[in-house]
């Protein structure tokens, strides 16, 4: 991307996977483990109208996309972002018609339109529309305890949600009565077996308006959850594997001799911007904090960036045990109350201390107790699975 260049005007996007069209804040649903700041505003805001700028910005990616053929598996995408996009849907149903009909992308070759919603006001409807027009729809949901967490969603939506020929699943899996990230995945693919990709975070999420019973970890509970994690791993499930080697990339290279690739921090990641409808260029996708505009150079916009990042950074952090490792560290998740970060020592070292001792037994054969004790899981694993799918029946 050439420097000087204000970044609407600037027609070649090579580096830009991803444009987060940031819609609004507003929710209908209001997830006790949800970090998005600031708390949901609650006035009705059911309309967007995006500036010249931006829709100039949108139309140069897409050009571009359409015109370049794409040299990787990812296509680039158009993620619109609240809040819950769901409420502003007339704005995107308006939007999404008007670049397909000029550009023709319904067939995903150089670009597409996505987007995240909790599913509540999804129709038959909306259904029709989200497939006529090949919009991936990420629908966000957690198990294996979704009503403890996220409250009411009913099967009615989930079988909406089955009949979307592209999606994905999205789920939390960093709090104390959600905490089996194999288990999580595998409530998930039972209920929603066509999902395109189901998504299980690993990270705690922590804020001083969380409530508290969601943050009062069980650390025996959590190894023997990670300690099945790897041994599952190590029989071959892919998704166990996959989870250790994308959360943990930097030490699983150091170990096992993958490429070592370079983890940005988000907000300093050029391939993905976050910008609001009007303009403003967001530190991050999930917070009001905007360091720059779309009138800003690519350089500017980093400089910015950097200068945030320094300034909103902890100082605990450089001589952390686990600096190696812990890149998913959050500048804005873990704050109390006066702005401040929330100490690690309660969540996030322990976690890693687990982490670090199953990593190191990857390279060892699997004993005859670790497989007894594994099939011994599996079957309660599926007992469990049974009663996530009958809940929601309840």
């Amino acid at each position: 991307m050439e420097k000087d260049i204000p970044l609407y005007q600037k027609s070649n996007f090579k580096n830009i996977n991803t444009i987060e069209l940031l819609i609004g804040t507003s929710c209908n649903m209001y997830c006790r483990h949800c970090t998005q700041m600031p708390i949901k505003k609650t006035e009705d805001c059911y309309f967007f109208c995006i500036s010249e700028k931006v829709l100039s910005l949108l139309e140069h990616f897409i050009e571009y996309n359409i015109n370049n053929k794409i040299q990787n598996s990812f296509i680039p995408q158009i993620i619109f972002c609240g809040g819950e996009p769901l409420l502003y849907w007339d704005s995107i149903k308006k939007t999404i018609i008007r670049f397909t009909e000029k550009y023709g992308i319904i067939s995903n070759k150089g670009c597409y339109f996505s987007m995240t919603s909790n599913g509540l006001l999804l129709t038959s409807e909306i259904v029709d529309f989200i497939n006529n027009y090949n919009i991936m729809y990420a629908f966000s949901y957690d198990a294996p305890f979704p009503f403890a967490v996220r409250g009411q969603v009913s099967d009615t939506i989930c079988e909406l949600v089955k009949k979307i020929k592209n999606y994905k699943i999205y789920t939390n899996c960093g709090n104390a009565i959600n905490c089996d990230p194999l288990l999580a995945y595998e409530c998930l693919k039972a209920k929603f077996p066509n999902a395109s990709e189901i998504k299980v975070n690993s990270g705690f999420k922590i804020t001083f308006d969380m409530p508290k019973d969601i943050y009062k970890y069980d650390w025996k509970k959590i190894k023997e959850n990670l300690h099945k994690l790897r041994i599952a791993a190590q029989l071959g499930n892919s998704f166990a594997l996959n989870w250790y080697k994308y959360y943990l990339q930097n030490l699983y290279a150091k170990s096992y001799n993958t490429k070592n690739t370079k983890v940005l921090n988000c907000a300093n990641d050029c391939s993905d911007i976050a910008i609001t409808t009007d303009g403003k260029y967001s530190f991050c996708p999930n917070c009001e904090i905007f360091t720059s505009t779309i009138d800003d150079s690519w350089n500017v916009i980093m400089e910015n960036n950097l200068a945030y990042e320094q300034k909103a950074a902890s100082t605990e952090c450089t001589n952390c045990r686990h600096v190696d490792i812990c890149y998913w560290h959050c500048l804005l998740d873990i704050k109390n109350e006066n702005g401040g970060f929330i100490t690690c020592s309660n969540y996030w070292l322990p976690l890693y201390d687990i982490i670090k001792i199953e990593l190191a037994n990857f390279a060892k054969p699997l004993s005859e107790e670790d497989r007894i004790w594994y099939k011994e899981q599996e079957e309660i694993m599926k007992d469990q699975i049974k009663d996530f799918l009958n809940e929601g029946k309840k």
